[in-house]
C-alpha cells in the first residue's frame, strides 16, 4: 500500500498495512499499528500500548520486522513493532470508554476501510472515466469559485475553503485528487516539518501528547472546539483541534488537510522549537 502512514485528526500518526505489505497471513482486513491506537485513544505512561493489547486476542496481534515486510518503502523499528488486527482494533474501540473512540472509529470505517477494500490502497475514490473526468473541470471550477468568495468575503483562511473544495470535488466525481492536496497554500508563517510524535523522539519525551500539552504551556498553541454531528449516531459530538497562536507562529506552520469531508489545519514545528522544549523540560 502507497499511504501506509496517516493522519487522524491532522496530528496523530497511523500506519497501516495490507496483506500486501507483508510476508504473513492474517485475518482481517488490514493490520494497525498498536501504539498509534494508543496515542489516539490517549493512553498514557509506559503501559499506554498495554492499555490496548489487553483488549485483544493473542492470534490478533503480531510483532512486525523489516524483515517481513514485502513493501520495501516501509521502514519499521530494527527490534519490530506491534501491529493488530483491524478485529482485535474492532474489540478495543468497542470495550474502550476513552472520549476519542467514537470519532477514531468513524474515521477509520466511513473514509479509510471502504478506501482500502475498493482501491487496495487509501484514496479518496478512483472513477478516472472519461466521462466522469470530462465532467470534473466543470464541478471543481464551481467548488474552488466559491472556497474564493468565502476565503475573501467572509475571512475563511484560503487552505482550509480550497481543502473543502477539493473534498466536494472528490465526492461528486470519485476522482482522487491527492496530488493537488499537497500543493494547498500553508498558513503565513514559518515552514515547519516536525510532527509532536518526531519532537518526542528528538527530546525524549513520553509522547507526542505529551509534547503537545508542553506546547501549550509555552504558549505555543491552544485548542480550539467546535462540533460536528458524527456520521454514525447522528449526534452532535465536539472536535478539538490544536491552532497556533501569535508566538506560536514563530515556530510552527498549520497545513490544510482533509479528513472524512471535514478539513483542518496540521501544525508542523521547525527546528527551533526544540530548544525551547528542552529548557522547559530542563
Amino acid at each position: 500500500m502507497d499511504n501506509q502512514l496517516m493522519m487522524f485528526e491532522g496530528s496523530h500518526e497511523v500506519m497501516i498495512l495490507l496483506q500486501s505489505d507483508v510476508d504473513f497471513d492474517f485475518k482481517g482486513e488490514f493490520l494497525i499499528r498498536a501504539k498509534d491506537i494508543a496515542h489516539v485513544l490517549e493512553y498514557q505512561g509506559s503501559s499506554a500500548t498495554q492499555e490496548v493489547l489487553k483488549f485483544t486476542k493473542e492470534d490478533q496481534v503480531f510483532i512486525v520486522r523489516n524483515s517481513n515486510m514485502v513493501n520495501r518503502h516501509i521502514r519499521l523499528h530494527n527490534t519490530g513493532e506491534t501491529f493488530v488486527t483491524n478485529l482485535a482494533l474492532n474489540r478495543i474501540l468497542g470495550k474502550s470508554e476513552k472520549p476519542k473512540a467514537e470519532s477514531f472509529q468513524d474515521w477509520l470505517y466511513e473514509d479509510i476501510l471502504p478506501s482500502v477494500q475498493k482501491n487496495g490502497r487509501y484514496e479518496v475514490g478512483s472513477g478516472h472515466n472519461s466521462g466522469r473526468y470530462r465532467s470534473w473541470l466543470k464541478q471543481a471550477e464551481d467548488h474552488i469559485k466559491f472556497a474564493k468568495l468565502l476565503s475573501t468575503t467572509a475571512g475563511v483562511k484560503p487552505g482550509i475553503a480550497l481543502a473543502a473544495a477539493i473534498s466536494e470535488a472528490e465526492k461528486e466525481t470519485g476522482v482522487s485528487l491527492d496530488v493537488y492536496k499537497k500543493l494547498l497554500p500553508a498558513a503565513d508563517h514559518e515552514t515547519g516539518i516536525l510532527t509532536p510524535t518526531l519532537i518526542a523522539e528528538k527530546t525524549g519525551m513520553k509522547s507526542g501528547i505529551a509534547v503537545n500539552k508542553l506546547l501549550e504551556e509555552l504558549g505555543l498553541q491552544y485548542i480550539e472546539k467546535t462540533i460536528r454531528k458524527s456520521k454514525s449516531t447522528g449526534k452532535d459530538k465536539e472536535v478539538k483541534t490544536w491552532r497556533l497562536t501569535e508566538e506560536g507562529k514563530k515556530y510552527g506552520e498549520e497545513f490544510p488537510f482533509v479528513r472524512n469531508g471535514h478539513s483542518g489545519y496540521q501544525i508542523k514545528w521547525s527546528e527551533d522549537v526544540l530548544e525551547l522544549i528542552q529548557r522547559k523540560s530542563a
